[in-house]
């Protein structure tokens, strides 16, 4: 998104324009940070889960058709 932003603000002539947005980015990054020091995700990834196995469900027989329509 940085070189759209800096595109967007030398065309508008805005040099402040999504400042605020960039400084909500790096508050999110330090909270991030923090909290995932605490979950223990220092870029570990889980074991694999078990994938669902398939299980064979028979199906009921259709519903026998009718000779005649009804009346």
């Amino acid at each position: 998104m940085e070189p759209i932003i800096q595109g967007m603000r030398r065309e508008l002539e805005w040099p402040d324009m999504f400042d605020h947005f960039e400084s909500l980015a790096r508050l999110y990054k330090r909270w991030w940070d923090e909290k995932r020091k605490r979950l223990k995700l220092a870029g570990e990834l889980p074991p694999p889960a078990a994938k669902p196995r398939a299980v064979a469900v028979p199906r009921p027989a259709p519903a026998a058709v009718r000779a005649t329509p009804p009346a």
